[in-house]
């Protein structure tokens, strides 16, 4: 069972804090605070980052440090256009962790020593995609650019943000794993507000967005 007792004993402030002194240690821009999953509102306050981490006894998941949420166990059907290259059958790495919630099948309550108790409140509708993947942009999909000649180089370099920012390549800012997978985190990230608020949590503003790893 994971623990979420450190959490509770420290003030909303020194959980904050924290979290904002380990972001800037790794030299990450932005912030949770105010962001679409800044759930410090929430129950009183006792959701704050344990909604999804546990300091103590997390769970072992990859690409997730001290997972603490419940994950999703329905079955996707994945896109299958005209992406070429290789699709994973399911989710994987961060977007299997980002549909825990956003499949709408899991409590959002489903954390810590709530682990487990599945009748709590869902998802919004609002924020709800589904488990059918067929009408999104492909996740878990090896970046291919040999087999899709329309993509930009891995190593194209490209900034991040507008509000905060972060120089990089479509490799280091956009892919994840030795695979070179194309996640939601590709696009979104959970942790930041690159962009301002009411934004989705993107990387780049919607406008550009797209010409991040297309050239057209």
């Amino acid at each position: 069972m994971v623990s979420t007792r450190i959490f509770r004993s420290l003030s909303l402030g020194a959980v904050m804090a924290l979290a904002a002194v380990a972001a800037s240690a790794a030299g990450t821009p932005g912030t949770i605070v105010g962001s679409s999953h800044d759930f410090s509102a929430l129950n009183g306050g006792s959701y704050t980052c344990a909604a999804c981490h546990a300091p103590h006894g997390g769970q072992t998941v990859a690409g997730a440090p001290l997972w603490s949420h419940a994950s999703s166990t329905a079955t996707y059907t994945m896109y299958s256009g005209t992406v070429k290259g290789t699709i994973s059958p399911a989710p994987s790495g961060n977007s299997l962790l980002c549909l825990s919630c956003h499949d709408g099948t899991v409590a959002i309550n489903n954390f810590g020593t709530n682990l487990g108790i599945n009748s709590g409140t869902k998802i919004s509708a609002a924020n709800l995609i589904g488990n059918d993947l067929t009408n999104d942009h492909p996740i878990s999909v090896t970046y291919n650019t040999l087999l899709n000649p329309g993509l930009k180089p891995i190593t194209n370099a490209l900034t991040i943000g507008s509000t905060k920012t972060k120089v990089g390549t479509v490799e280091s800012n956009m892919l994840f794993g030795a695979g070179k997978t194309v996640e939601c985190a590709s696009c979104h990230d959970v942790h930041n507000t690159y962009v301002g608020a009411g934004n989705f949590m993107l990387k780049v503003e919607a406008a550009a967005l797209c010409t991040t790893c297309h050239d057209k």
